[in-house]
């Protein structure tokens, strides 16, 4: 079973035949949830790895923006860093991305995908000349 999107993609081997397999294709929506409590805090830009989100057992969802000028790397872990394998899980891009006139508030923002992770998240900007810039975290339980 794996994610696609919205969509669960669920892929079991039925038959063997002398012109070939026959696999079963079932898709579903992902799984529905609803969020009775939502935290929302700016977190500020800091020089080195920074908790954006704390534990959360029953976190059902997160969304990350990212206002800053510089792009913002977040780890699911703690010592999220810009250098080395594992040291950081996603990419969003800052205001000033490199090369892209084109980055708009939509493509600074994050979506956790399912399945959710309920464990400490931090981030780590590039460097930024820009005083004032931070990110929204809203945690959804």
């Amino acid at each position: 079973m794996s994610f696609l999107g919205d969509c669960i993609i669920d892929i079991s081997y039925v038959a063997a035949s002398q012109t070939g397999s026959i696999f079963a294709i079932q898709m579903s929506s992902a799984p529905a949830f609803s969020a009775s409590v939502v935290s929302v805090v700016a977190v500020p830009q800091a020089s080195g790895a920074i908790q954006v989100a704390q534990m959360n057992p029953r976190r059902k969802g997160l969304i990350v923006s990212n206002d800053a000028s510089g792009s913002m790397y977040l780890k699911y872990g703690s010592s999220a860093s810009l250098s080395g394998a594992g040291s950081w899980t996603t990419l969003i891009p800052g205001r000033d991305a490199p090369g892209d006139s084109s980055i708009d508030k939509h493509s600074r923002t994050w979506y956790m995908p399912h399945p959710i992770y309920t464990g400490e998240i931090t981030a780590v900007w590039e460097p930024s000349v820009k005083t004032g810039d931070h990110a929204h975290i809203t945690d959804l339980t």
